[in-house]
């Protein structure tokens, strides 16, 4: 008995996915693997370390497999992509904000 994940996201292009698998014993880096397979045509396609799948409303780690998040063998289950950018969002602020006068706070702990 197979289950069917259904991915959607803005980051899709309006589309979604829909990644067949036949056992709930996948991680959910292997998730993101086989949705980088089915990934929409004429859109970039991201790396897997790009990719968060949120599933109840947290991002497991990749080493969760979907029966550990009660995914049920034989149904299909919504989950919710977005694609990260990149560059990290903390290197993408420099001097230049700081100079504007920029009231973001920033910390850096070495």
């Amino acid at each position: 008995m197979g289950t069917v994940i259904r991915l959607l996201g803005p980051d899709l292009g309006g589309q979604e996915l829909l990644v067949p698998v036949d056992t709930t014993s996948i991680t959910m880096g292997e998730l993101k693997e086989r949705m980088l397979l089915q990934w929409p045509a004429g859109m970039e396609k991201p790396v897997a370390a790009q990719l968060r799948i949120i599933s109840k409303g947290m991002e497991p780690p990749n080493e969760k497999t979907l029966s550990e998040l009660k995914v049920m063998e034989g149904e299909t289950t919504a989950m919710h992509v977005v694609v990260r950018s990149q560059v990290p969002k903390a290197a993408e602020s420099s001097a230049a904000d700081l100079e504007k006068g920029s009231t973001r706070c920033s910390c850096i702990v070495s």
